[in-house]
């Protein structure tokens, strides 16, 4: 009997049977954010059912001629639907595995049409947008050609997608979680998606100074806090470059990791409301090299050989236990201290230390206010903004405090919690010493997340294969 020759990793993948379902999570969370940004401020008037189709329909009676036009409207409602029409072909046709798949454009042609046409309806209610035959043309237009696009790559899109997501590297659940955190940080970063295409709005931006070329001449200027956050956020994105690509780790998480960033930019140079700078390319990419070195440290740490043979995984296996039973706990000690340093830097900055002048006592006072008083006054986006970032703080807070305890001790989990609840209310509550008002909702959001952490370090532990240093372990 002659051998079978070796199959390649495409040729032993399953069948793309979930296609459908995958199809199906993209085009609602796709059709989600079209609605919202054809809504967008969400600034909504009082207008009575028949008025309403009244403007509706004179809107429409003018015909695609008769149209208000506007060139960059044009493009970004043919572009809007291209995407949606392609998702819902995948959908319908379940990833391409139904029969005469490409009919299945015959139903979805005229349902997109008229969901376009009630995003216009919609649009009466909003005083900043205008309703137009000429938007729901081009929107048909769209969808015409994502169904185009399907009926000539698909298929093969649908097979390629799969195998990406079926990669050796790409399983892994460590570059999983990041690559999660890759994608919501990207999505979150173009929020609240008021977007625009409008050379004029792209001049505007210019001349207002939000597109700089300068570096670190901001107009907004740059507090610690704003270049912490800017460097701090890009750490996981150098991690998952790092950890995704074997060889030359640190190398692959800057120079992906730029490629990152700037393609970031670029994405909020169309959203009216941010900033476009180069500082922010700057300040990313060492983020993304101090993510590299951590992510290098990890792979070197669990005794990664991903790029080795199998002989030399259960030599290089032992030499990271080794490495990281002996200076494990060390290095969490340490990464612990200066983070929790940098957070008092930033709450106490510029460091001005003086004794109130109404009193410690008085000044203390004015902090318990109402939970959550200062958020009602805010934007949804400005409040979400404040919320995770107080919960992401410490969170990052109990997750380090977490690695330094033996993973099944009791004690552990509170002494955890314990300590980061102090640290939250130390730090909140030592601004009334640079002339601030401490607030409560901080230290109340600074709790919540450092419980989060410490619930999390259990399975991120496992998730990224570090087990505690000698002085945790000996306690297990």
């Amino acid at each position: 009997m002659h051998e079978q020759p070796p199959q390649s990793e495409s040729d032993t993948l399953p069948p793309v049977a979930r296609a459908g379902r995958y199809y199906f999570a993209a085009f609602v969370f796709y059709l989600l954010l079209v609605v919202y940004g054809s809504l967008v401020p969400l600034k909504f008037r009082d207008l009575p059912a028949d008025a309403a189709w009244r403007v509706f329909t004179h809107a429409f009676s003018r015909g695609v001629s008769g149209a208000y036009l506007s060139r960059s409207d044009v493009v970004a409602n043919f572009l809007l639907f291209v995407p949606l029409a392609f998702l819902g072909m995948g959908l319908l046709t379940r990833g391409g595995r139904a029969r005469w798949h490409v009919l299945w454009a015959l139903p979805l042609l005229p349902t997109l049409t008229a969901i376009g046409a009630g995003i216009e309806y919609l649009q009466v209610y909003v005083p900043a947008r205008n309703p137009s035959p000429r938007d729901v043309a081009m929107q048909a237009c769209g969808s015409l050609l994502g169904v185009m696009l399907w009926a000539l790559a698909g298929r093969p899109f649908t097979r390629y997608v799969h195998g990406l997501a079926h990669h050796t590297r790409l399983r892994r659940p460590d570059v999983q979680v990041l690559g999660g955190y890759l994608v919501g940080f990207f999505l979150y970063q173009l929020m609240p998606f008021n977007l625009t295409i409008s050379p004029a709005e792209i001049t505007r931006k210019l001349y207002n100074g939000q597109i700089n070329f300068v570096p670190f001449a901001d107009p907004v200027g740059y507090r610690p806090y704003i270049v912490f956050a800017k460097f701090t956020l890009l750490v996981p994105v150098g991690m998952f470059f790092a950890l995704w690509r074997p060889g030359r780790r640190v190398w692959a998480a800057v120079g992906y990791g730029l490629l990152y960033v700037v393609a970031l930019e670029l994405a909020q140079l169309l959203v009216v409301e941010h900033f476009t700078s180069v500082t922010d390319v700057i300040l990313g990419t060492g983020g993304c090299l101090l993510g590299g070195l951590l992510g290098a440290m990890i792979a070197s740490a669990r005794g990664d050989a991903a790029a080795q043979g199998a002989g030399g995984a259960e030599s290089a296996r032992a030499a990271g236990d080794g490495f990281w039973g002996r200076w494990g706990w060390e290095i969490k000690f340490a990464l612990t201290a200066l983070y929790v340093g940098a957070l008092a830097l930033l709450r106490w900055w510029p460091l001005d230390f003086r004794t109130p002048p109404r009193g410690l006592l008085k000044q203390a006072y004015a902090a318990l206010r109402v939970p959550m008083h200062h958020l009602y006054f805010q934007n949804p986006f400005e409040a979400f903004t404040n919320i995770a970032r107080d919960v992401g703080w410490f969170m990052v807070v109990g997750l380090l405090l977490r690695s330094l305890w033996p993973n099944r001790s009791r004690l552990g989990w509170l002494g955890s919690l314990f300590l980061a609840c102090v640290l939250a209310g130390g730090l909140e509550l030592g601004q009334v010493f640079v002339s601030r008002v401490p607030d409560v909702t901080s230290i109340l959001l600074g709790g919540l997340g450092a419980f989060a952490g410490i619930l999390a370090q259990p399975f991120l532990g496992r998730v990224f294969g570090l087990s505690p240093g000698k002085k945790a372990a000996g306690g297990t």
